[in-house]
């Protein structure tokens, strides 16, 4: 009989652990929406901004500039801008650009990708979000953009 009631007790154990591991939802701090000049913010989400594609990265996002090209510019490009709720960036602005017509391909490249923005318990929300975008001499035709919740500088 003993055990019996140490199999249904630990039945019942199991059976609430993983009951409360559904409530448990992992929350990242990311930065809210902003003028790049205002005060920093945060908020929690549950879901972090991806491409559409459900991707962090997004390859041939662009067309190598032949003036980069030519001159042999190659390197990586940061930009900071908004994932407004219904998916596109908005606000963007240059970190560290690298010139050769390279900005403009990154800038048009970030405003022309479709997001899935930033969730809190299923309700979208706005988010600063970071760009690296990769230009590569070896491999021109393959331009690499690259989301990131925080400024990472190389």
């Amino acid at each position: 009989m003993k055990f019996i009631y140490k199999i249904v007790f630990i039945v019942c154990i199991v059976a609430l652990l993983s009951c409360s591991n559904d409530n448990n939802t992992e929350l990242f701090k990311l930065q809210a929406c902003n003028d790049r000049e205002a005060p920093v913010e945060f908020v929690e989400v549950t879901e972090k901004p991806l491409f559409s594609s459900g991707e962090l990265m997004k390859e041939n996002a662009g067309e190598y500039p032949e003036m980069a090209r030519r001159a042999g510019i190659e390197g990586t490009f940061w930009a900071g801008f908004n994932v407004i709720e219904s998916g596109q960036a908005e606000n963007v602005y240059i970190e560290k650009g690298i010139g050769g017509g390279a900005d403009e391909t990154a800038l048009r490249s970030i405003l022309n990708s479709e997001y899935i923005s930033a969730k809190k318990n299923g309700a979208p929300l706005c988010t600063r979000m970071f760009a690296r975008v990769i230009f590569n001499l070896e491999e021109p035709e393959n331009v690499i953009i690259y989301i990131e919740s925080e400024l990472l500088t190389d």
